[in-house]
């Protein structure tokens, strides 16, 4: 997915939970290519383990492959969703 268009006219001060290292963090799910920006501007390009998630279909919200299960062959439920 690429962007061809990007608004900059609404700009609102963000809070990441749990960005310790770096102040924006984005990892490519197939390749598990990184690209961390830290707050001097300072750009790290490098490659790690993908996180697996997947969509769940109850809770509407991407989530840990671990502990989730399909459900009737077509719709899958993360382990909080099924609580």
């Amino acid at each position: 997915m690429s962007a061809k268009v990007v608004c900059t006219c609404f700009r609102r001060p963000v809070e990441a939970a749990g960005l310790i290292m770096g102040d924006f963090e984005m990892i490519h799910l197939q390749t598990g290519e990184r690209l961390r920006i830290d707050k001097d501007g300072t750009e790290i390009r490098d490659a790690v383990n993908p996180p697996a998630i997947e969509w769940c279909d109850r809770g509407q919200h991407f989530a840990a492959k671990l502990g989730g299960r399909e459900e009737g062959g077509i719709l899958w439920i993360c382990l909080e969703c099924q609580k």
